[in-house]
């Protein structure tokens, strides 16, 4: 038998201890690229790392110091680095197109100022002047608006464009005023002791985004938890750098950067301190209503999308809050979906290297990131083993399917998210289609279990259809001849021609049908099909053509392309002079030809939307179909030709510019791109105004470049979106006077229940108050008794001293009952005391306090008290709140023994720590509660007192104070022969 070393176990023992140690320890690197030196002003993002926050979350941060000619947003975007610093120019890039997320924002005034000599000490001084700028577009990002609200004409300020932006310039007095950052040159300044002045578009209501960190959609929808986590650690960071300056300081010099001195860093610290306003502005938070309006600034300054908003722009962490209760206790038990994908749908879904990927995959995470619950992928090797895995509960749901009668005896389904017309592809050889009534004698391919399958052979019984493996195979079996058409998707279709290079496949025709995607869930499970809808129908268009666009490449086909005709006309033309005997292959071309101009007229007169022709040269009208002239309520297409575009517009577009104008621009445009779409306000015949949908293409017609002009009628789908618009606007002013006021109402019930506890208290202390009192009547009592019988001869030494000894004990007596009296009042008054803030203090300090308040009346009516206190809970809470909500129960069980006359009544307090929480349990034996009104007596004004002993207001504004200001909960139930008040702190 072999003998197995133990050298050789030893090192297998170490290698696997090592490889479960490496595990236990991975991390994720990821990096962030500063957009400036190293400073105070990325200080934050050092003292995260140099202070292990972002290691305690899992990441390894790589800290990229600012070279020349990096584009910072394309390295992001393209995944060189995975989160990046930046200034309003990302905004205006996201507002253009680019998928940018905003994670967070530090500086709240803009850092960007005008430095200026000592003379200018307003903007209307530099008017004549020389201003100094390094980037026209910083300059009309951050001041341009600041000259407009001070109506002074910039074509009056001498602007000098300079590469190095110099300060020395500034001192030689070259320049009256330069742009620079205000923690950056003016330390030069002040050390030169050169006077100046700062002219700060904040101080103008006008501000700018400097210091801001951002990353990419795809980082968001792959990462979301890491984002999160790295903002917090980031913000974490800025708020300690705050808070140990000179620990900031002496890391940035040791480690970061040596060529700065300390006192630069300690100048910056100030005014970038002011920057960040933590005092103010909770450190890293983003302000929409600096977003709004830079967004009206840069909307008016270039030519951007409409359909980019400022909600999509930030990086949102917060849970959708529309579900029931239901549904929230649902999902915080459910943790985790299962989700069975179909493996080989490209582009809507696939799986590649074991990962799913795809539309539908991107849209299930947008989902998930909402409801903040994990996905499960479950590996399956085809369409219908994921079906069978839905049908045997194995996985919850199918992220894109059909609804068909067959998977309904199994499945729910959510409403559609992806719409999509079934398009008839053929070999680019074959005829166009009207429609499948054409083709039904023809053999089709299909994917293996497709539900589409099912529904074919119910219309068409004869069809043929060879079921493929997959759609690759399905559009090989046409090009192969073995199949005559397939039906696809445009996506599917797309993306099969551009990655597997079949250009010999074209759309000949539409289907009457539609693929509507749905998700399709478990049939026993209806909450999760409620949830998930509800989030479905919250997901923005836009959100679902930025996952449109990632998939799928898009291309203009052009059923008729006119320059190919031209070109076919012309190989034609020279086939015919030099090869006579191949007459017949000319006719066949001239017969296609004829198809084409046919399928085209066809489309052209029967198209819902109006398609016209417009002469590039004359800018007018040659021709256009029947659907322009009833959307436009004319005639005949003889009221349209040679009209110009403006004749059919109001004088004015919405945006202020002539319509002649302006539509001379849009037909520029098209040319020089070659096609152009926007939206348009046009006339009807009538006078009536409406918003139309243009699309403008050039095309070659006869060798003449036209353009093909398509117009939509948008009129209802705008009306629709202002409604909306002034409703959004309508519920916020609503919503935001509803808090007004509810904030209002809490005021006032708190100060009511405040009212009512100071005359318990008061009650309290008379009370407390009687005993000293009578205790200090009655050593005055013995005093003077003492001297009015004679009791001490004062002329004697000997009486003397007994008489002053008497003194001194019943003065010192009374002074011990003063002080009582005194605490009992310092008691009350820091009871009434309003916290400011919270405090990190042991929570039996507010215990006790409440317990030394009640101690007197409580045995005074025998009431026994136990304590439970095994444990020791530092939490930060206000105080005060906690021990009036003590005393607030203690008060109730006391006037609830008093009223049912309970014998040997006894209160038991309990202090405990269970998942990072403190926990409160206070326990009588009063009986306890009656089911029928146990769960009315957090209402406010419910009380089981008479009007004179309560006002219904103690336990409501208890629950408030536990509850909304301590993030913590108060519940109350039957125990044995009493009542439990069970309170939980966050530690």
């Amino acid at each position: 038998m072999k003998v197995i070393s133990p050298l050789y176990l030893l090192f297998i023992f170490l290698l696997i201890s090592n490889t479960l140690f490496a595990q236990t320890n991975r991390v994720e690197k990821v990096s962030l690229q500063l957009n400036g030196d190293y400073s105070f002003q990325f200080a934050g993002f050092i003292m995260a790392k140099e202070k292990g926050f972002y290691k305690d979350i899992g990441l390894d941060v790589t800290l990229k110091g600012y070279k020349d000619n990096i584009d910072i947003e394309d390295d992001i975007l393209n995944g060189i680095s995975t989160y990046g610093i930046s200034d309003s120019s990302i905004f205006l890039s996201y507002l253009k197109g680019k998928n940018i997320k905003l994670i967070s924002s530090y500086f709240k005034r803009s850092a960007m100022v005008i430095v200026a000599q000592e003379n200018i000490k307003e903007p209307i001084d530099l008017v004549g002047k020389k201003l100094m700028l390094k980037d026209k577009d910083i300059f009309k990002f951050g001041f341009k608006y600041m000259f407009e609200k001070e109506g002074i004409d910039l074509q009056k300020i001498d602007l000098i464009q300079d590469k190095d932006n110099s300060i020395d310039k500034f001192i030689s007095k070259e320049v009256d005023a330069k742009i620079s950052l205000i923690y950056d040159e003016t330390y030069k300044l002040d050390q030169l002791d050169i006077k100046y002045n700062i002219l700060d578009p904040s101080d103008y209501g006008v501000f700018s985004l400097n210091m801001e960190l951002f990353t990419s959609q795809q980082e968001v929808l792959d990462h979301k938890d890491r984002v999160k986590s790295f903002r917090e650690a980031s913000i974490k960071g800025w708020e300690y750098a705050l808070k140990h300056k000179d620990e900031a300081i002496d890391i940035i010099l040791q480690k970061y950067n040596k060529n700065i001195t300390k006192d630069r860093l300690k100048s910056e610290i100030v005014k970038i301190e002011k920057l960040i306003l933590p005092f103010a502005y909770k450190v890293g938070s983003i302000n929409r209503d600096f977003l709004k309006r830079m967004k009206l600034f840069f909307r008016r300054e270039y030519d951007l999308p409409l359909n980019r908003s400022i909600s999509n722009f930030i990086f949102d962490t917060l849970k959708y809050s529309g579900l029931t209760r239901l549904e929230k206790e649902y999902i915080s038990n459910k943790k985790v979906i299962k989700v069975c994908t179909n493996p080989n749908w490209q582009p809507i879904e696939f799986v590649k290297d074991g990962q799913p990927y795809g539309i539908s995959i991107d849209t299930v995470k947008i989902i998930a990131n909402k409801l903040d619950i994990k996905l499960d992928f479950i590996k399956t090797d085809s369409w219908i083993e994921s079906q069978e895995y839905l049908k045997e509960k194995k996985c919850d749901i199918l992220p894109a399917s059909i609804k068909t009668t067959q998977r309904l005896k199994y499945a729910n389904f959510t409403q559609p998210y992806l719409t999509y017309d079934l398009a008839i592809v053929t070999q680019s050889t074959k005829p166009f289609v009207r429609n499948l009534d054409n083709i039904s004698d023809k053999i089709m391919s299909r994917k293996k279990g497709s539900g589409l399958i099912v529904k074919l052979k119910k219309i068409y019984p004869d069809l043929k259809i060879i079921e493929t493996k997959g759609y690759k195979e399905a559009f090989q079996k046409v090009i192969d001849g073995d199949a005559y058409f397939t039906i696809s998707t445009l996506p599917v279709l797309d993306y099969y021609k551009n990655r597997y290079n079949m250009k010999n496949l074209q759309i000949a025709g539409y289907t009457k049908m539609r693929y509507k995607l749905r998700i399709a869930v478990r049939d026993d499970d209806p909450i999760l099909l409620s949830v998930i809808s509800k989030i479905l129908s919250i997901i923005p268009n836009e959100t679902h053509n930025i996952i449109y666009d990632k998939w799928v490449k898009k291309e203009i086909v052009k059923e008729t392309d006119y320059q190919l005709v031209g070109e076919i006309v012309l190989i034609a033309i020279i086939l015919g002079l030099f090869f006579l005997y191949r007459n017949i292959e000319l006719k066949k071309y001239t017969i296609k030809l004829e198809q084409q101009k046919e399928l085209y007229n066809l489309v052209f007169e029967n198209s819902s939307n109006g398609v016209l022709m417009l002469d590039v040269n004359t800018q007018k009208f040659i021709e256009c179909n029947n659907s322009i002239v009833k959307i436009l309520g004319f005639k005949s297409k003889n009221d349209i030709i040679n009209m110009h575009p403006s004749q059919l517009s109001p004088k004015y577009q919405p945006d202020g510019r002539l319509s002649e104008e302006k539509s001379k621009e849009m037909i520029a445009k098209a040319i020089k791109n070659g096609s152009h779409s926007f939206e348009w306000k046009h006339l009807r015949a009538d006078g009536d105004e409406f918003w139309a949908e243009i699309i403008l293409t050039s095309i070659l017609l006869d060798g003449k470049k036209v353009l093909h002009v398509v117009w939509k009628d948008i009129n209802d789908r705008k009306q629709a979106k202002e409604e909306l618009e002034q409703l959004n606007k309508t519920l916020e002013t609503t919503i935001e006077q509803a808090v007004v006021e509810a904030k209002r109402k809490e005021k006032l019930l708190q100060d009511q229940s405040r009212l009512a506890q100071m005359g318990e208290m008061i009650s309290m202390i008379a009370h407390q108050w009687r005993q000293p009192l009578g205790a200090i009547s009655s050593s005055v009592i013995v005093i003077q008794s003492k001297i009015s019988i004679g009791k001490f001869d004062l002329s004697k030494e000997q009486d003397r001293d007994k008489f002053l000894s008497l003194l001194n004990r019943k003065l010192n007596s009374i002074n011990e009952y003063v002080q009582s009296l005194s605490e009992t009042i310092d008691d009350f008054r820091n009871f009434f005391k309003p916290d400011k803030q919270k405090e990190d203090v042991n929570i039996l300090v507010p215990i006790e306090r409440a317990l030394k308040i009640v101690e007197n009346s409580m045995n005074t009516k025998g009431i026994v008290v136990k304590y439970n206190f095994n444990v020791e809970c530092s939490i930060k809470i206000y105080k005060n709140e906690i021990m009036q909500v003590i005393l607030n129960i203690l008060k109730n069980a006391e006037d609830n023994f008093i009223e049912r006359k309970i014998e040997n009544p006894m209160i038991e307090i309990d202090l405990g720590y269970e998942n990072n929480m403190c926990i409160i349990k206070i326990i009588d034996n009063g009986g306890g509660i009656s089911n029928e009104i146990l769960s009315n007596i957090f209402d406010p004004y419910f009380s089981t007192k008479d009007d004179k002993n309560g006002t219904g207001l103690g336990l409501y504004m208890s629950k408030i104070m536990i509850e909304e200001h301590h993030n913590g909960t108060l519940d109350v139930y039957n125990q044995n022969s009493g009542v439990c008040f069970k309170i939980e702190l966050p530690k």
